[in-house]
């Protein structure tokens, strides 16, 4: 259940030789907005992204390494050098008198040792037979788990408070940090931070975010939400979230007037959709996946008729979507939130989540990490558009 707590030293390697584009124009245009002596860059406090790395780094001709730590563990735990090789993305090496072990989390699929499972012994046959066969390169595993923390750095404990202590600093001595980390072997052990065991995560500019927290609020005071899912990532500044309308209660705004969608046409469109498909089944509820198919022929329409009768159409769903983010503003404002517990962008789902399908547990809370494996590429995408139209 653990990875082996050691790192192997590494022989010192010397800087490529700068090539021609790089001396003749680089150097005397971009490296100089420095002053042109800056040998490297430290990038701390907040994971940097790859492609970010490389483009400091190719831009002013110096190494940008990436280090973690904790307060707990006196800051710097792995920290590059200059002269290490570089893997963008990744953190280098242990500093002195330190050690480091990964902890699986079974419960988030994080595995510090190999799975030996039937269908992973099939699998890996599968794999050797056709690696035997041909030049493709074997699959790796990459040990992955909570990163623990053991040497003189580490703190003696939190302040007239000899509980949290005991959370955090096992009978061995070992710092749980709460983040889970990743150790690519081919790289020389270098770790990188992919996730965090507890519900808290941080932002690009340094904000801690409890997104149980943030979901309790606007949960809480906008009755036209039955479920809600906070999504943020280190690499990004805003927040964006998943959403399960309750359906009864956007009936009645729509019949009050305070929410402009023509109940009737989207209905209408539903009826015949359902007409000409007889086989087709829909889950959740049962407007709002109307509401979704509605949009999604508004924006792609299939015939030349859909195209003619759906153009001067409002489209539901944006207007859905705006409701629910004024709603959020106004219980932001009212609540005087952190400015950075904004929402920006929201998925619609229409089926609600429970133990049956998977994203509750027994206990009625959200399966986190199940959540975020069936929605993060529709959330980072969002995340994405929202940088660029930041640019």
């Amino acid at each position: 259940t653990t990875w082996p707590p050691f790192y192997l030293p590494r022989p010192k390697v010397p800087p490529n030789p700068q090539g021609f584009f790089d001396n003749s124009v680089l150097r005397k245009s971009t490296a100089s907005l420095l002053g042109g002596r800056v040998r490297w860059i430290m990038s701390l406090g907040a994971p940097i992204s790859p492609s970010l790395q490389e483009f400091l780094a190719v831009v002013f001709l110096c190494p940008v390494i990436s280090g973690y730590g904790l307060t707990e563990s006196c800051a710097g735990n792995v920290v590059g050098a200059s002269y290490f090789p570089m893997h963008n993305g990744y953190n280098s090496t242990l500093t002195l008198l330190n050690e480091m072990k990964l902890v699986s989390v079974p419960e988030m699929n994080y595995f510090a040792q190999p799975q030996k499972t039937n269908e992973n012994k099939d699998n890996e046959e599968e794999l050797n037979k056709q690696n035997t066969s041909s030049s493709q390169t074997q699959v790796v595993f990459r040990p992955a788990g909570e990163a623990c923390f053991r040497g003189p750095c580490i703190f003696s404990g939190y302040w007239k408070n000899p509980e949290l202590t005991a959370e955090t600093i096992d009978s061995e001595g070992w710092l749980h940090t709460g983040d889970i980390g990743e150790v690519d072997p081919t790289h020389n052990n270098y770790l990188r931070i992919i996730d965090r065991k507890k519900n808290i995560f941080k932002m690009n500019q340094g904000e801690y975010i409890q997104p149980e927290q943030v979901e309790q609020s606007y949960g809480d005071n906008c009755p036209a939400v039955q479920q809600i899912y906070v999504y943020g990532s280190p690499f990004y500044s805003k927040l964006v979230a998943v959403v399960v309308p309750n359906e009864e209660v956007i009936l009645k705004l729509i019949e009050k007037g305070d929410l402009k969608i023509d109940r009737n046409e989207v209905e209408h469109k539903e009826g015949e959709q359902q007409s000409s498909s007889s086989t087709q089944q829909t889950t959740g509820q049962q407007f709002i996946s109307a509401i979704i198919e509605y949009s999604t022929k508004l924006k792609k329409p299939s015939t030349q008729k859909d195209k003619s009768s759906l153009s001067k159409q409002a489209d539901p769903l944006d207007l859905l979507i705006k409701y629910y983010l004024s709603e959020f503003d106004r219980i932001l404002t009212e609540l005087k939130l952190p400015h950075f517990q904004r929402l920006f962008g929201l998925i619609i789902e229409p089926e609600a989540w429970s133990v049956e399908n998977g994203f509750f547990s027994p206990t009625q809370k959200l399966k986190r990490f199940m959540l975020r494996s069936r929605y993060e590429k529709e959330l980072e995408g969002m995340l994405d558009a929202l940088g660029n139209m930041e640019k």
